[in-house]
């Protein structure tokens, strides 16, 4: 397997689920600073420009929640999701919440030229955006009010995809320490050998304490 991935960027949330899993695979650092996802040699992979993308044989797999769910199919023996039907939903709606509302809502505070052409309006729309992801913090951290992990009792994918945007919270100066529920968790997180070694990777701020 191949796996591309950025420095600060969502493909963290993939990248720790490859750690946890512990099968071999190369990992490919596209330099978003040098323009190399809108390189000739990358557009080949994905011609979208994005990543995390998973190359495993002849199928190439783009976007986090299909990734993690590729991974956990094809490793099931490392538990990163659940087996019963409805416990499994809940999981695919936790991971498709973290897609569709909160990257979206925390990318107005890392790509905020992506929403407007006129970069007067650049730092209304960062405010817009710490104001948004910081309501969705407190979502994540109500969410694991009297469990171990975001999901109850297993830890799944679902918890490094919410630790990226945890990450985007603390780089940008929001307050963290208001939300125990989530601090403590941000502690089992930071426990767990294969978090670790991702975050160590790219200098995350949440190494640092909150």
């Amino acid at each position: 397997m191949r796996f591309f991935h950025a420095q600060r960027s969502c493909s963290a949330a993939s990248h720790i689920v490859l750690e946890e899993i512990g099968a071999p695979y190369e990992a490919i650092e596209i330099d978003f600073s040098a323009g190399e996802q809108r390189g000739e040699a990358f557009l080949e992979v994905n011609s979208r420009g994005k990543v995390p993308v998973l190359c495993d044989g002849p199928d190439t797999i783009t976007e986090n929640v299909a990734i993690q769910f590729y991974l956990t199919e094809k490793f099931p023996e490392a538990a990163l999701s659940p087996v019963d039907l409805r416990a499994r939903a809940r999981w695919l709606s936790t991971l498709a919440w973290l897609a569709s509302t909160v990257q979206p809502d925390a990318r107005h505070i890392t790509r905020p030229e992506n929403y407007t052409e006129d970069p007067s309006g650049i730092p209304a729309i960062v405010r817009k955006g710490e104001k948004t992801l910081t309501r969705l913090i407190g979502e994540i951290d109500s969410l694991l009010s009297g469990k171990e992990w975001l999901l109850g009792e297993q830890y799944t994918t679902a918890d490094p995809y919410a630790l990226v945007f945890v990450g985007v919270a603390k780089n940008n100066g929001i307050d963290l320490s208001p939300y125990g529920n989530l601090t403590a968790w941000r502690s089992r997180m930071l426990a767990r050998p294969a978090v670790r070694k991702v975050l160590e990777g790219e200098a995350n701020a949440l190494l640092k304490p909150l």
